[in-house]
């Protein structure tokens, strides 16, 4: 993730995503990361992994 990236706007990010109105794989993408290092960043915030639908999922390893 660029250190330039606000606080505020990961913040709105992860907000999008807890809504489920955000794969992981889009979040990854948005804050720059690849879905393993995103996985990882929601789990170290204590933020829980949100199951995909096989749509979602297929997409994210379309775009990996």
């Amino acid at each position: 993730m660029e250190d330039s990236m606000s606080e505020l706007k990961v913040q709105k990010l992860l907000e999008v995503y807890l809504l489920g109105e955000m794969s992981l794989g889009k979040l990854a993408q948005e804050l720059d990361m690849d879905p393993v290092t995103a996985r990882d960043f929601l789990r170290s915030h204590g933020i829980p992994i949100q199951s995909d639908n096989v749509q979602s999922v297929l997409s994210d390893v379309k775009n990996a």
